[in-house]
């Protein structure tokens, strides 16, 4: 997600301002919870369902993740397709090997939290960088699980 909104920053819409007041603090909390578990919900892992049976390829799957959760980011402006590539790329590879859901929507939630407003502004940062290494760590452990069934086969048991 970060070098989809650096992407998007590179290309920021014209003219873009948010509309409508600021919810409280418990309004953003609730809101940051519920588009996580919405979005991943009926935009991941429903999805991921539904074309898993007939067996459709990665690229098809990433294609239709993209094509469903970039209208909903298009007040972002145009690097919204950007982040859609680089987001549901990711999404799609982390779900296809831990075919958990919670973790992603967790993530989701974290991000969206490290810009509230409702965080005093020092802790903002040190979210950000808890998500950096964070996911630095999860990927390390993905390619290292990836390369361990390379290495041995498919586990058969």
């Amino acid at each position: 997600m970060w070098i989809g909104f650096e992407v998007m920053r590179a290309f920021p819409s014209p003219g873009y301002a948010p509309a409508g007041d600021r919810p409280d603090a418990w309004g953003q909390l609730l809101a940051n919870l519920h588009s996580g578990l919405v979005e991943e919900t009926l935009l991941l892992a429903l999805p991921m369902a539904v074309m898993t049976r007939p067996r459709w390829g990665g690229r098809a799957q990433l294609a239709v993740l993209v094509a469903l959760r970039v209208p909903f980011h298009l007040y972002y402006g145009y690097g919204a397709l950007a982040l859609g590539v680089f987001w549901m790329g990711a999404h799609l590879f982390v779900y296809r090997r831990a075919l958990l859901l919670w973790p992603l929507v967790l993530a989701h939630f974290a991000y969206n939290s490290a810009h509230a407003d409702y965080l005093p502004p020092g802790v903002r940062p040190l979210l950000g960088l808890a998500l950096l290494l964070g996911g630095v760590l999860v990927l390390v452990r993905l390619v290292r699980l990836v390369r361990d069934r390379t290495l041995t086969g498919p586990d058969r048991t």
